[in-house]
């Protein structure tokens, strides 16, 4: 990921950019395989996206949820499924306990 930091009109200005197209062909790779969802549900640990850090910057900051609270994990799941879903790796909808 690239920060960019610029001035304008005595605002600091803070951008992120990132190449997400390998995260977007492995999503899509385990997606289209129904046993890895099955076998990690099967283990308890299901492997629901594989997201970026540019878009977990940009959940955080323009939807000001963060993804590292027990608060958040919740609201990240539904944003990723309605706004982000060709990020995850699943065809199913998680809904984390909290």
């Amino acid at each position: 990921m690239t920060t960019y930091h610029a001035e304008e009109d005595g605002k600091q200005i803070i951008s992120y950019e990132q190449d997400v197209s390998g995260a977007l062909e492995l999503a899509k790779a385990l997606r289209n395989d129904e046993e890895y969802s099955k076998r990690g549900i099967k283990q308890e640990l299901w492997h629901v996206a594989t997201i970026p850090d540019s878009i977990l910057m940009k959940v955080w900051v323009e939807e000001k949820c963060n993804p590292y609270t027990r608060e958040g994990t919740k609201r990240l799941a539904n944003i990723i499924h309605s706004k982000y879903p060709a990020f995850k790796v699943t065809t199913k909808k998680h809904c984390p306990k909290i």
